[in-house]
């Protein structure tokens, strides 16, 4: 019964930090909220993760979480790549302009 708290406790802390960091808009703030009451909720009834595994033809709740875990981490593994990419292209972009930049102005004050 122990971990049940510590767990739950924890899950409230990641919750209250992320809601004070990202507090950009009230769609992102509801997930937050929603997200953390959820899982405190099947921490302290855990039987509702096998019931809904069952509607996905999973028979241990603790593999669908698994599973989902699984996905979210390769959505985000994705959806980070993808982003570093295109800061990649535009600081390379950005260091181009500058450099193109600088040469002009360079040459304009030899003349």
């Amino acid at each position: 019964m122990l971990i049940k708290y510590l767990l739950s406790s924890i899950i409230i802390s990641i919750g209250i930090y992320s809601w004070m960091k990202l507090q950009k808009t009230l769609l992102v703030r509801g997930l937050i909220f929603t997200t953390t009451l959820l899982f405190v909720v099947l921490v302290f009834i855990p039987q509702y993760t096998t019931i809904i595994a069952n509607h996905f033809g999973v028979h241990r709740g603790v593999d669908f979480i698994f599973y989902l875990a699984f996905l979210f981490a390769y959505f985000c593994i994705i959806f980070l790549y993808k982003k570093n990419r295109r800061l990649e292209q535009k600081l390379a972009q950005l260091i181009r302009d500058i450099a193109i930049e600088r040469a002009v102005n360079s040459n304009s004050k030899k003349l």
